[in-house]
C-alpha cells in the first residue's frame, strides 16, 4: 500500500514538473521576438504593443543595392536597431540587414522595403519587400 500511494506521489510529481516545463517554454518562444524575412513580404501580422520584431532581408552593399524603408507610421512602429552580418568575411560577400522594430501604439502601418541602386532613377527596385502591422 505504501508503495503504491508513493508512485502516486511520484507521478503527480513529475506531471506538476512537466507542466510547468513546458508553460515556461511556451512562454520563452512568446517573448522571443519573432523574425520575417523575405518569403514573408506580403503578410498581415497581430502584435502587441510593447512587442519587438525583426525583419531579416539579404543584402549586399558591394553591388551598390541597398534596401531603403519607406515612410510608415512612427506612432504604431518604432525601428529601435538596425544590424547587418555578413554571411563570409570575404570581400564581396553578401550578408542579412536586420531591421528591429518596437510596436509603440495602437493602429496599423505597413512597412515597404526597396531593394535598389539610389543612383538608377527611373528602374524599378530588384527587390520589394512588404509587412503589414496591426497592433493591440
Amino acid at each position: 500500500m505504501l508503495r503504491k500511494n508513493m508512485f502516486y506521489i511520484m507521478a503527480i510529481i513529475m506531471i506538476q514538473f512537466l507542466l510547468s516545463s513546458c508553460e515556461t517554454m511556451e512562454k520563452m518562444f512568446e517573448e522571443s521576438p519573432p523574425v520575417f524575412i523575405q518569403k514573408d513580404s506580403g503578410k498581415t501580422v497581430d502584435l502587441n504593443v510593447g512587442r519587438e520584431f525583426d525583419i531579416g532581408l539579404d543584402s549586399n552593399p558591394s553591388t551598390g543595392y541597398i534596401w531603403t524603408l519607406e515612410p510608415y507610421d512612427e506612432y504604431v512602429l518604432k525601428q529601435v536597431a538596425l544590424k547587418y552580418k555578413r554571411y563570409a568575411e570575404k570581400i564581396g560577400s553578401g550578408g542579412l540587414r536586420r531591421y528591429v522594430f518596437q510596436v509603440v501604439g495602437v493602429g496599423k502601418t505597413t512597412l515597404t522595403f526597396k531593394y535598389s541602386r539610389l543612383w538608377e532613377k527611373g528602374i524599378p527596385p530588384k527587390k520589394t519587400f512588404t509587412l503589414t502591422v496591426n497592433s493591440q
